[in-house]
């Protein structure tokens, strides 16, 4: 292995290869596009990037290989490469042909990880080894490896066959299983517990449990430990068989392996554009509800992925509508980016009837479910306060009878399995309410929660109602006039309460919400439904910003962004799909960068006066779904 420390890291803007190339015998890691070198300074940054950039690589070759985008080797099949170089070829939409190329002439870490096969390792403990057990009864068949001592033979040691399975049996399987169990630790993948067995017994006999083989502290005194132990290994095992071999190999090289004396690529992609895309998509498969994704272009996409989007019918089919002059000019996402309301699951509920009665109102429930058993407890004083209503409601008829009507029984508890007709409406105390829990907003949705009706039906999306707007909302859908005394819906649903107190118990509710919608970490998560056109662009983002380069991508990128909105505008149109003709479409510009953080992204959304988003990803965070 190479010393991260002594690699110089760079951002090449000309052209898009990420990896580690040699050029006048320095190590230069290249690294993508919207990364800073200043941002992995120490030698354990500069690892774990190194990790996270070959574990990206490796999934990225795997997807290639599953669409026979090159070919693999795994099922006896011939590598097409050419040496350490494999050549991959990616289709476009109009069945032309887009290459890119891996470069692997650093195979150390490919020879221990592709020789990783649990029952082999295992088989290799139960086979010949070295012992100090003699069995006296067959010494004459030893004779020729004695020592003569004033003409006495002597014999130290002898193999013979082991019939149960002993970790030190075999010291060249627990380096092997040393070593790779040190290269998952930093691909943070898992391994066996009898594999972890036999690395920590070799670990603890050889080198001790303080060095590690990736530490800046201990890396080259450990690489020289197992150098030591390499050569005591092969000295003390007299029978070699085509395993061993395999197994010594691999070890020698990773110990001894030399960097290619030659300039030029060792290791990366000549094209990292293709891994950057790979990634997004798959992080919008597995972050947006498949029947949201209208369209993706599915050429990075493993067919797991592509079978979880397909797995749903979608709102709209856009099949064949991004094609102009006969040619397909397709985005790489379109999806319907709906508002955290619209996305919120209907949630189940247990209701009963509670016999109280209010001034001759019967519209209490009692519930089992978590939620109201916790506000339960915690009003001591009364065990009721779930009301439900509807419009025309008489006095002295129980709210379940019309209820009853549409929903069935279950152990004598009616079942609310979907969203309460729009006739119906519920009220309950939320000073107990976290409404950063979605659990509690989809209760709130499945119940017709007064606040939630009001909300979801404010026009202005992200701002919503004031006390003042909420009070007219109430005169207005409950047809409260003057707040006469046998308005159902007025008097039950608010027994409690004074009008002002209300309001007020509202804006509380509000607060939190917009709290919640100015926390928000994802990108597809809004308070307004619209249509998202996605790009993904591997540039930076001061490409983007810098003004000798706006004419270019007005005339390259932005030009395109027109067409498709207009395409899909059409579209909607002819198929009269009404729900969907209103909405705003935006475009945006996915860009890559790193952040130390937990934020998904940054949005600049005033770029070209606000007509397209550039939201600069952060891949730390995002490459977190690209591994299955």
């Amino acid at each position: 292995m190479f010393n991260f420390n002594k690699m110089k890291l760079v951002v090449n803007e000309n052209y898009s290869f990420v990896g580690i190339e040699k050029c006048d015998s320095e190590l230069r890691f290249y690294l993508p596009k919207g990364f800073k070198p200043d941002s992995f300074i120490t030698y354990d940054s500069r690892r774990d990037l190194f990790f996270l950039l070959y574990k990206v690589l490796g999934q990225f070759k795997n997807i290639c290989i599953e669409k026979d985008y090159l070919k693999d080797d795994r099922d006896g099949t011939v590598v097409e490469k050419q040496g350490s170089i494999q050549k991959i070829t990616l289709p476009d939409a109009n069945d032309e042909e887009e290459e890119a190329i891996i470069y692997s002439k650093l195979n150390s870490i490919d020879a221990i990880l592709d020789l990783y096969d649990e029952l082999k390792i295992l088989s290799m403990v139960d086979r010949l080894g070295i012992s100090d057990r003699i069995d006296y009864g067959k010494i004459h068949k030893f004779l020729h490896n004695c020592m003569y001592i004033n003409n006495a033979p002597y014999i130290d040691l002898v193999t013979i066959p082991k019939k149960q399975v002993l970790y030190n049996s075999h010291d060249i399987v627990g380096m092997y299983c040393y070593i790779v169990s040190e290269i998952k630790q930093q691909l943070k993948e898992e391994i066996s517990s009898e594999i972890k067995a036999l690395a920590d017994d070799f670990n603890h006999r050889y080198i001790g449990v303080e060095y590690s083989l990736f530490s800046e502290e201990y890396c080259l005194f450990t690489v020289s430990i197992l150098q030591d132990a390499l050569t005591l290994i092969e000295h003390q095992t007299s029978i070699k068989d085509v395993d061993y071999w395999l197994f010594h190999d691999a070890i020698e090289l990773f110990l001894y392996g030399e960097i290619s004396q030659e300039d030029g690529e060792i290791w990366g992609i000549s094209n990292f554009h293709s891994v950057w895309e790979s990634i997004c998509l798959t992080y919008i498969a597995k972050n947006v509800d498949s029947k949201f994704i209208l369209y993706i272009d599915t050429k990075h996409l493993s067919e797991n992925i592509i079978a979880s989007i397909n797995n749903h019918e979608k709102i709209v089919d856009l099949t064949d509508v991004f094609i102009i002059n006969k040619k397909n000019i397709v985005p790489d996402v379109v999806i319907y980016a709906a508002a955290i309301l619209d996305c919120l699951d209907t949630a189940n509920i247990y209701l009963m009837e509670n016999t109280w009665n209010d001034y001759q109102y019967q519209t209490t429930f009692i519930s089992s479910s978590t939620y109201f058993k916790s506000y339960y407890h915690k009003r001591k004083d009364r065990v009721v306060n779930l009301r439900i209503a509807y419009k025309s409601q008489e006095k002295r008829v129980h709210t379940i009878l019309e209820l009853k009507k549409y929903y069935g029984e279950r152990s004598g508890e009616l079942l609310i399995d979907s969203r309460l007709p729009p006739q119906f409406y519920s009220y309950w105390d939320l000073q107990v309410v976290n409404i950063f829990d979605k659990s509690v907003l989809a209760l709130m949705k499945t119940l017709n929660h007064i606040f939630y009706v009001a909300i979801e039906s404010d026009p202005s999306p992200k701002r919503f109602y004031n006390t003042e707007e909420f009070s007219q909302f109430l005169l207005k859908k409950l047809d409260i006039d003057n707040y006469i005394d046998s308005n159902i819906l007025l008097n039950c649903l608010t027994r409690d309460y004074e009008w002002s107190k209300l309001m007020s118990n509202f804006e509380t509710f509000v607060l939190n919400l917009q709290t919640l919608a100015d926390s928000s970490s994802s990108c597809f998560e809004r308070f307004d439904s619209r249509l998202k056109i996605i790009d993904v662009k591997y540039l930076d983002l001061s490409y983007f910003m810098s003004s000798t380069n706006i004419n270019y991508l007005k005339e390259k990128s932005v030009r395109k962004q027109f067409v498709y909105e207009y395409l899909l505008q059409q579209h909607i149109k002819e198929k009269g799909a009404n729900h969907l003709r209103d909405l705003e479409i935006e475009s945006s510009f996915w860009l890559p960068s790193w952040r130390e953080s937990d934020k998904v992204d940054e949005i600049y959304s005033e770029y070209l006066n606000g007509y397209i988003n550039l939201n600069s990803l952060n891949f730390s965070v995002v490459v977190n779904n690209y591994f299955d």
